[in-house]
């Protein structure tokens, strides 16, 4: 073979490699970039579902404080010799609303475990409402104590929900490795 066909053989394949590796290479970075791209956008989803939930879960928490609240200032204020069986709508009808609703959204953007101890919480603080309407003292009492296990049961649900383990919060402004050291404020911390 004569050596002016090696060199243009030699240079051909030179310039087929050359561009194959150049074509597999930009395809390899092509998906990379794009499978890059669309985990962060999936991740940015994620994080603004998480976001919404958590508030969700905070107007709930903070509607049935809120209502539990008055439904006791209004068993303090009517005693059962001097007033009339009031519903707690009545005495009560911004926390009752801000209640409804904060429990309707909780029921749309929670799961199902959450939904239903949400549901258990609700139905006793309405009983505890109710045993306050009607002046009953020993029911009452019993919807107090019965409460505090139902909202301790929600509480591990939505943190559940939320990927909160143990006593360590999961601030979504800190990075992952350094959440676990962080210390979680309970309810009963602040009395």
């Amino acid at each position: 073979m004569d050596p002016a066909w090696i060199a243009v053989f030699g240079t051909l394949s030179g310039v087929v490699v050359s561009t194959v590796g150049g074509i597999t290479t930009s395809s390899l970075t092509s998906r990379n970039q794009r499978l890059a791209s669309q985990r962060q956008l999936e991740s940015a989803a994620d994080d603004k579902i998480r976001q919404e939930v958590r508030e969700s879960f905070v107007d709930y928490l903070s509607a049935y404080t809120a209502l539990r609240d008055r439904i006791l200032v209004f068993r303090n204020e009517c005693s059962e010799a001097s007033a009339p069986a009031t519903l707690i709508e009545a005495f009560a009808p911004s926390e009752s609303t801000d209640f409804n609703r904060a429990f309707h959204t909780l029921q749309i953007t929670a799961s199902a475990s959450v939904s239903a101890a949400a549901d258990a919480a609700q139905a006793q603080l309405w009983d505890l409402a109710k045993a306050t309407e009607e002046h009953d003292s020993e029911a009452f009492e019993r919807e107090l104590a019965a409460g505090s296990p139902l909202r301790r049961a929600l509480h591990a649900a939505m943190r559940t929900e939320l990927g909160v383990r143990g006593d360590t919060a999961l601030p979504s402004t800190q990075p992952r490795s350094r959440r676990q050291d962080l210390p979680i404020r309970r309810s009963s911390d602040l009395r």
